[in-house]
């Protein structure tokens, strides 16, 4: 009969301790969870950070999502982007794996390819498998100066044809008629002399001739042909006919004196 309030109190001691363990093992179980350390990157060029991301606004990258030319490896581990979009510019890449995704700026990236990419590492020191990646990019500006181009087309503006020339002619020189010479006193004198007047040009006319003198009645025309020697041999030839033709009467006459 004198165990029974013994038993009695062991059995509240150990009620009370269990209440005291239930309500103790919540608290300490949501201190470990708030002393959970942040995801690791397990590469220099990325920043990794806990939850889950599947469009631009989820990371705070402007732009939209746009395809990349890559290649991923056969265990999903890694992937390389291998070209970029023209006229676009990337401002970022994520790739997601497990608990967490690793964010990659194209500063960090350098010159293409990109190799490598990953998601977070595990606490194996691995990285985790990729179950999904994407890219966000925006249209390149136009560099400065340089008006956007539209959809309208600007016609390119055509020059003038040139104007031709009209050529004037000159106008034509007039000749004055040389001034009439009037004869002066022996030794000659100012009024006897010819102004020359302004040189003529090749165009100019050239002066008529003057007309001959006129002849006096019965003057023969000279042609410049002398005739005296031709009287001369024709006074020689009638002489001797005259004298052949005398000869045989003057033999006549002889005979019949004789």
């Amino acid at each position: 009969m004198q165990h029974r309030p013994v038993l009695s109190v062991l059995g509240r001691a150990l009620g009370a301790a269990g209440l005291v363990l239930a309500a103790l093992v919540p608290a300490g179980t949501a201190a470990a969870a708030g002393r959970e350390e942040p995801p690791a990157s397990g590469d220099p060029r990325a920043v990794a950070s806990s939850g889950n991301a599947v469009k631009c606004s989820d990371v705070s990258l402007a732009g939209e999502l746009v395809d990349l030319g890559h290649t991923v490896d056969e265990s999903r581990a890694s992937l390389d982007v291998t070209s970029l979009p023209e006229g676009l510019t990337v401002t970022g890449v994520v790739v997601k794996g497990g608990p967490a995704y690793n964010s990659y700026l194209p500063s960090a990236l350098g010159p293409l390819p990109w190799r490598g990419l990953h998601a977070p590492v595990n606490p194996s020191g691995k990285p985790a498998q990729i179950s999904h990646w994407f890219a966000c990019a925006q249209r390149t500006a136009p560099p400065t100066g340089v008006p956007p181009t539209s959809g309208a087309v600007v016609p390119t503006p055509v020059a003038p044809a040139p104007r031709s020339r009209v050529v004037t002619p000159a106008p034509a020189r007039t000749t004055s008629p040389p001034p009439a010479v009037t004869p002066g006193a022996a030794g000659g004198s100012a009024q006897g002399r010819i102004d020359p007047g302004p040189p003529s040009s090749p165009a100019q006319a050239a002066p008529a001739a003057k007309d001959p003198a006129p002849k006096e009645p019965g003057d023969l025309a000279s042609t410049g042909f002398d005739g005296g020697w031709l009287v001369a041999v024709g006074g020689v030839l009638l002489l001797g006919g005259g004298a052949l033709l005398a000869s045989p009467r003057i033999r006549a006459a002889l005979r019949r004196r004789s």
